[in-house]
């Protein structure tokens, strides 16, 4: 099981982001080039990606989903079928084949955290082993 230490500012990360496998298939959509900024968030059920995100990569919507609120209420969110990759190597152009995906339905929100773009749920963290070493500022997943 290999090992992936990510950044020095837990639970902040940068993931690369790109459009399901059914839908690269047809040719739709694109990686994006560039990292964008993800909590790790161990309470979220869901994985969340804002819609500027979710433009960018021209994915379609894939349904909608009901979901708990903090407040205790429920709202309807769109949902879309997507791949997550922790802190790939974006000056490698080939970084999408190189890289773990994490192919997820994700629900679209808006983070609260300014500069957060999404949110990593419980979707994606119980198909890894995360460890947090504090005193040394690292965030270890292991897959």
């Amino acid at each position: 099981m290999p090992v992936h230490v990510l950044g020095s500012n837990p639970p902040v990360v940068y993931v690369g982001l790109n459009v399901a496998e059914v839908v690269a298939a047809r040719g739709r959509g694109r990686p994006l080039g560039q990292g964008v900024s993800a909590l790790i968030d161990t309470g979220a059920s869901r994985t969340a990606i804002a819609r500027w995100a979710v433009e960018q990569l021209g994915v379609d919507q894939a349904g909608e989903d009901e979901v708990l609120r903090s407040d205790g209420e429920t709202e309807l969110r769109p949902t879309f079928a997507i791949r997550v990759a922790f802190e790939p190597n974006f000056a490698d152009p080939l970084w999408p084949r190189k890289v773990r995906f994490f192919a997820v339905i994700a629900i679209e929100g808006e983070p609260a955290t300014p500069g957060v773009d999404v949110l990593i749920g419980q979707d994606i963290l119980s198909q890894v082993v995360l460890a947090h070493d504090g005193p040394a500022r690292r965030l270890l997943l292991m897959y």
